[in-house]
């Protein structure tokens, strides 16, 4: 299969659209910086692998350290998310396909939006003299598994946003999209391994990590009351 993947023709690329801007006679120069729509799609593939990351990271200790888990049943519950994330994110793709009116954009807001919301549930709001009690651990089993789901298919959406918005322009910004966004989601990944096991590792660590899920989640958000940033990603 390898070796006749490269005789395979490449398919025509729908949003391909040279972007030329005029200089002086006849020279153009094709611009490969990326505007704000494409900005802010990255920005969400970082906030939202970071999420993952952080989670992933942060639950290994929590769970054994406030729960009393042992590393095998830790190990099952984190595959279990993971496996869930992955179920949701088909179930998702579904839904798009049925109604192809929904944007991308609208999938990734509600992704941010239940990373921002379901975050709480992952808090640990008893007394730091009582111990975790058995609808604790049920509260943050829940909890991570909604905000998984959601990290899963709004980085996912993300990097399809960024890939098209960027392809759109031209070819070389395209090309530089598609460095950017796994700069940008290993970016997330190594930030948000290193926070999430620094947080949750210190006195209050459940709280800590559940507070920088909240806040990446709400900033990414909140960057787009930037004027005119959502409906220019919109018409991507």
């Amino acid at each position: 299969m390898l070796l006749v993947l490269p005789l395979i023709p490449e398919p025509e690329r729908r949003f391909e659209t040279e972007f030329v801007r005029p200089t002086s006679g006849e020279e153009r120069k094709c611009i490969v910086w990326p505007d704000g729509k494409t900005l802010w799609c990255l920005f969400s593939v970082m906030v939202t692998a970071g999420t993952v990351a952080v989670w992933e990271t942060s639950a290994a200790i929590v769970t054994q350290r406030y729960f009393g888990w042992s590393v095998w049943i830790t190990s099952l519950f984190i595959g279990a998310v993971f496996l869930s994330s992955m179920i949701g994110g088909e179930l998702v793709r579904c839904l798009l396909k049925r109604r192809p009116s929904l944007h991308e954009l609208d999938v990734t807001v509600t992704g941010l939006a239940m990373i921002l919301i379901c975050s709480s549930m992952l808090y640990n709001y008893l007394p730091s003299s009582q111990g975790p009690t058995r609808p604790y651990e049920v509260t943050y089993a829940l909890g991570s598994i909604l905000v998984m789901n959601a990290a899963n298919y709004s980085r996912n959406y993300s990097v399809a946003m960024a890939l098209r918005s960027a392809a759109s322009v031209s070819n070389e910004m395209k090309d530089m999209a598609v460095g950017a966004q796994a700069a940008f989601m290993m970016t997330g990944r190594s930030g948000g391994a290193l926070l999430g096991m620094g947080l949750a590792a210190m006195p209050g660590g459940a709280n800590a990590s559940a507070g920088l899920l909240t806040g990446i989640s709400g900033f990414c958000l909140l960057l787009l009351a930037l004027p005119k940033l959502y409906s220019a990603i919109r018409k991507v």
